[in-house]
């Protein structure tokens, strides 16, 4: 048996070795994972999941706010963001940048932050084809001024 990258080489199986999925996967997203075969080839897919969600974050009005999304899947899965109902684009409207990374990750910079234009929820959308997107939210919170402490 050979095993590169995401294609794994099967000299022989059995109809019953074909259907096992690796022990992580639950088995309510077992029945998402398929193979596709070709003479001695089968390559596993399965559906995105996300690894590491953006977290939420509170930021002063005019500095920047970074959101981070990291996700798997096979075929690797694209990674999007929205606003509201709204897909982000970099550059759009010229405070958002974007950048994708090699490990499956997106970041999510504006910059600077506007209070009455920038308070919503974020979400990382990943998604590959093989099952439906999956999605992790995060909100930001804008204040203006000093922030207040409130002893306990």
């Amino acid at each position: 048996m050979n095993e590169t990258s995401d294609t794994l080489a099967v000299n022989e199986t059995s109809d019953e070795e074909m259907g096992l999925v690796p022990e992580e996967v639950e088995a309510s997203s077992a029945s998402t994972w398929r193979g596709l075969e070709s003479p001695g080839i089968f390559i596993l897919t399965y559906p995105p999941r996300i690894l590491e969600g953006p977290e939420d974050q509170t930021v002063l009005d005019g500095e920047i706010a970074v959101f981070r999304c990291r996700a798997d899947g096979n075929p690797k899965p694209q990674v999007t963001w929205r606003r509201g109902s709204h897909r982000l684009t970099s550059g759009h409207p010229g405070r958002y940048v974007i950048t994708a990374l090699p490990d499956g990750g997106s970041i999510l910079r504006v910059d600077p932050v506007r209070q009455n234009k920038d308070e919503s929820d974020y979400e990382c959308v990943a998604e590959n084809g093989v099952a439906d997107p999956v999605v992790a939210d995060a909100t930001l919170t804008v204040f203006t001024g000093q922030p207040q402490f409130i002893p306990c």
